[in-house]
């Protein structure tokens, strides 16, 4: 099992003291080129006959799914398939109350900044920008932006009203 026979199953011996056919040889079933899946590459193989592995990995920037493990069996068969691997995306991260949002790609090492409207200031300051990790997760939550009046004596004005107006 796993290996199949080529030659003759069966010989005679002739009478001029030769074997009649050809002389057997078993040889390990192959399964053939396994495959690779789209946005994936092949980490590791140790061959495509019985027994033999491989290993799959997606690209940087994508997720696996599915088994990364394939065999090869005695039927000459790839267990499983190849995995799917998807595009690493983080969701929007929505809008900013009182600024913009620029940048409209959600997927991994892509950015999203963010700038306060006129009258409010970020914070936190340093923060304007996020990144989308492989995680699925941004690098960190995305700033506010709060009216200038906060923390200011400004009983007569609103919030986001500009104290220079």
């Amino acid at each position: 099992m796993g290996y199949q026979l080529w030659g003759s199953a069966e010989q005679t011996c002739l009478l001029n003291g030769s074997w009649s056919g050809l002389q057997p040889v078993c040889e390990a079933v192959s399964c053939g080129n396994p495959g690779t899946p789209t946005h994936g590459k092949i980490v590791s193989s140790d061959g495509v006959l019985f027994s033999s592995s491989v290993v799959y990995a997606c690209w940087d920037g994508y997720r696996t799914s599915g088994l990364t493990t394939r065999h090869c069996t005695a039927n000459g068969t790839w267990t499983g398939t190849a995995p799917d691997c998807t595009l690493i995306s983080c969701g929007d991260p929505g809008t900013l109350a009182n600024g913009i949002q620029f940048g409209t790609d959600f997927t991994f090492n892509k950015t999203v900044s963010y700038q306060c409207n006129p009258g409010y200031t970020m914070e936190p300051a340093t923060s304007p920008t996020i990144r989308c990790t492989k995680d699925s997760t941004w690098n960190h939550s995305k700033p506010t932006c709060k009216g200038e009046c906060w923390g200011f004596s400004c009983a007569s004005l609103t919030c986001g009203e500009s104290l220079l107006s």
